[in-house]
């Protein structure tokens, strides 16, 4: 196929040249950070301890209050999430839930929303029966 500029040639051309340095522009910027809901400030421990707080919040809303504990590992080996305060790397979750709480698939639902919420592999998420 061959490409014919007849009219108006030199203008056609700037005008391609521009809507490529514009897809050039927008492939190359970078992508805004979203912060979390952590704070701007805070260390590794404390991120972490606001995550196990967040997430027994979230577990207590669904399954009811003293139902769950939660416990999450933070070390450095595995899935690191970019904060203001630095970086942490989250390699494992245990939570416990009452025999009460439990029903056909509560441990495999928690388990499928911490795999999700800390793209974590489901071996590194442990859900254990507490009576």
């Amino acid at each position: 196929m061959e490409w014919k500029f007849k009219k108006n040639e030199k203008w056609n051309k700037v005008i391609l040249v521009v809507l490529c340095g514009i897809l050039l522009l927008v492939i190359v910027m970078p992508q805004k950070t979203v912060q979390t809901a952590v704070g701007q400030t805070g260390s590794s421990s404390d991120t972490t301890a606001s995550y196990e707080v967040r997430l027994r919040e979230l577990l207590a809303d669904t399954y009811g209050a003293d139902m769950v504990d939660v416990l999450i590992y933070a070390g450095d080996r595995t899935q690191t999430y970019y904060g203001s305060g630095g970086t942490e790397t989250i390699t494992g979750v245990l939570i416990t839930i009452k025999k009460e709480a439990v029903t056909g698939t509560t441990i495999a639902d928690i388990t499928l929303a911490v795999c999700a919420l800390f793209d974590l592999p489901a071996h590194k998420v442990a859900v254990l029966v507490k009576n």
